[in-house]
């Protein structure tokens, strides 16, 4: 396998649209597409799609194209990743605005959803949800001081609670389909512990170009979000 030396920088086109100039089909097909499938299936069946008329009508794509439009110029506009150290240290005030919007009209769709199902007499049930995918697919990871809330991540793992069938609901949870769509084709499904994930993939399956004598020596701590200071190298 050849081994392709990434440029490490986002490529702007000419639609300013922004994306990794290094990632290929054959990469998402050979590295991601397993993972993206088991992400579908989660996302079909905790979002109840099943339940639903199906996804080829304009209540769902419409949202859903809505999701890649949107995601797709925000990251044109801004692109900075979702963690501690670029929020406090890096994130522009303007970023800082459009972020705290969004977590509003976030807050406001998920207390739609809390009272509606509160009255059709599911809340409980939708909680325990909500509670075994934290369990399962945040609390292992976000103590970790290298976690990065990638886009396709938290669009994944707040939309598949979007479940409720009305139309509403299912926009939201179509529209956030869209942001995971969008963040997956953009950028890959990158793990959200980044190079502590590989590094320890690599040691683990006691890759050639790996050897204990040079994991001794890698740092892959994060940067420091309390000083500002960057990661040590």
């Amino acid at each position: 396998m050849e081994i392709k030396q990434s440029s490490g920088r986002p490529k702007r086109d000419f639609h300013r649209w922004e994306r990794d100039a290094d990632l290929t089909v054959k990469d998402l097909h050979t590295f991601d597409l397993a993972a993206v499938a088991l992400d579908a299936l989660c996302y079909f069946v905790v979002g109840r799609w099943w339940q639903k008329p199906g996804a080829d009508r304009a209540s769902v794509l419409v949202p859903a194209l809505a999701g890649i439009y949107v995601f797709s110029a925000v990251g044109g506009r801004w692109h900075y990743s979702i963690s501690l150290f670029s929020i406090k240290c890096l994130w522009p005030p303007s970023l800082v605005a459009a972020a705290l919007l969004i977590v509003g009209v976030v807050a406001f769709v998920v207390v739609l959803h809390a009272v509606a199902f509160y009255r059709d007499g599911v809340l409980l049930g939708r909680c325990v949800e909500v509670a075994a995918t934290a369990m399962i697919f945040v609390l292992p990871v976000c103590r970790n001081s290298s976690f990065h809330v990638h886009h396709w991540y938290w669009t994944w793992l707040i939309g598949m609670h979007a479940n409720r069938d009305c139309w509403w609901s299912t926009a939201a949870g179509a529209f956030l389909w869209g942001g995971y769509l969008n963040g997956v084709a953009a950028w890959g499904r990158d793990d959200v512990l980044g190079c502590e994930r590989s590094l320890y993939a690599a040691v683990d399956q006691g890759c050639p170009f790996v050897s204990t004598r040079r994991v001794a020596a890698v740092d892959v701590s994060a940067p420091d979000w309390r000083t500002c200071s960057p990661a040590p190298r």
